[in-house]
């Protein structure tokens, strides 16, 4: 492997855990919000909704 092999690893492994980051934010605030466990369809439309306009 390569050190440029690396490098992109590291970067997928960050941009993987930024995204898993992301995710148990949100889930964490519309539970929050909502007083119980959101579903899927939940998450991605307050993410789609707090994102269209950028």
């Amino acid at each position: 492997m390569s050190s440029d092999d690396r490098s992109t690893d590291k970067e997928s492994n960050g941009l993987s855990d930024a995204a898993r980051a992301e995710h148990e934010f949100l889930h964490e605030r519309l539970r929050q919000e909502l007083g119980r466990e959101p579903t899927e369809e939940e998450l991605d439309e307050w993410l789609r909704q707090h994102t269209e306009g950028y």
